[in-house]
């Protein structure tokens, strides 16, 4: 799997004809839209997730690979900080793309793949289709059949769902191996095969949950009608924002404290998680670093 990433720190478009080129070579694009100021916003009248949108849909017009896309907030966060964060919150990739020279400078001092200054047009500001989503947080250490039911619940209301893989920032330890790019790559194995075009995936550094993380979800991503959760501290804090709340029957199980010890345990758990899943994380060797984590 060949993975470009893009990097973008402004609201911008990149070339198609460069685009065009890069999906010859390329089996799927990481955009990754940087947000240091909302100076855009502001004077265009925009939200930062209406623009999250046009940006998706220009790229799926542009090209017929699978596209990871979602913001980062730079916050305070140099430069170097936020390269190094890339490497965590995206799957691996073999290229590096953006419209900025200063990352373009500072990217080839971490990663060891070909890094260019790709060319980018203005963001074409138009009328969005109307769609309805859900939200759904969860760290998804891995993500199993538990979170494959709570999708289908989803699916079946609305549009969109929008999972937000939470402690992004948390890896390599029992209770969270995976790193948040291995974790979108399980994900995405799922949902592109069984709701292509019909997700979200966006890696964000929340825990613990604190009412002002939903004020910020509110603002960097598309817009939500509802929240699903059965963590009662979360549905606290979402209504607290006045997000609604719908709280799924949920039938499975399975839990993934319980899967981590089983694969600690060297146990099977093929019937836990989808059959996309299990086999990108057994590429990924996540259950390989389960046994090794828990031995320490």
């Amino acid at each position: 799997m060949k993975r470009a990433l893009l990097l973008l720190n402004t609201p911008v478009i990149p070339n198609p004809v460069e685009i065009k080129k890069l999906s010859e070579v390329y089996d799927e694009f990481i955009v990754v839209l940087i947000w240091e100021t909302f100076q855009f916003c502001v004077e265009n009248k925009q939200k930062p997730g209406d623009i999250l949108i046009q940006i998706k849909n220009s790229m799926e017009r542009m090209v017929a690979k699978p596209v990871y896309l979602f913001p980062i907030h730079k916050q305070n966060m140099d430069t170097m900080q936020l390269i190094l964060r890339l490497g965590h919150y995206c799957p691996d990739f073999a290229i590096l793309l953006s419209n900025s020279k200063l990352f373009i400078n500072y990217a080839p001092l971490v990663y060891p793949v070909p890094v260019k200054l790709i060319a980018c047009n203005e963001l074409p500001l138009e009328s969005k289709p109307h769609k309805t989503r859900a939200l759904f947080v969860s760290r998804a250490q891995p993500f199993h059949n538990g979170h494959k039911e709570f999708i289908t619940s989803i699916l079946s209301e609305y549009d969109e769902v929008i999972f937000i893989i939470a402690c992004a920032d948390k890896s390599f330890n029992k209770a969270n191996p995976a790193t948040a790019g291995e974790r979108m790559s399980m994900i995405k194995a799922y949902l592109e095969i069984n709701y292509p075009n019909r997700y979200w995936i966006i890696p964000m550094a929340y825990n613990p949950f604190t009412a002002e993380n939903f004020k910020e979800i509110k603002l960097l991503l598309p817009h939500f009608n509802v929240f699903f959760s059965t963590n009662p501290s979360a549905i606290e804090m979402a209504q607290y924002e006045n997000i609604q709340v719908e709280i799924p029957t949920i039938t499975t199980e399975t839990r993934g404290t319980i899967l981590r010890q089983s694969m600690a345990n060297n146990e099977c758990i093929k019937k836990l998680i989808p059959s996309e899943t299990y086999a990108e994380m057994k590429r990924l060797n996540i259950d390989q670093r389960i046994i090794k984590l828990n031995k320490k």
